[in-house]
């Protein structure tokens, strides 16, 4: 089965966290949230190019949050685009 986001090494870290040296633990855990972040990038690319697969990943990662709530998120987050795009021509216009 293919790795989501945790190598095997890093799920023992976050496990057994007290074992694990300060400095190692503090790697390990730097890692994942690059990860996180990356995850963003991934998930924007498939909801502008695949918003199937878009969906299915936010049904098994998000299963917790109502999909009321996702939709309102993604409303929001296309409003803000729109208004930076907005700003953007604005500014253009301005400096003409």
């Amino acid at each position: 089965m293919p790795r989501a986001l945790l190598t095997d090494r890093e799920k023992d870290v976050i496990r057994d966290d007290e074992s694990v040296d300060p400095a190692t633990r503090s790697t390990l855990l730097g890692r994942i949230e690059q990860k996180i972040y990356a995850m963003k990038e991934d998930t924007q690319l498939l909801r502008t190019h695949r918003p199937d697969l878009a969906t299915q990943l936010e049904e098994h990662v998000c299963s917790e949050v109502p999909r009321d709530q996702l939709a309102r998120h993604d409303q929001q987050i296309q409003d803000l685009q729109e208004t930076v795009e907005d700003l953007k021509e604005r500014l253009d216009d301005q400096s003409d």
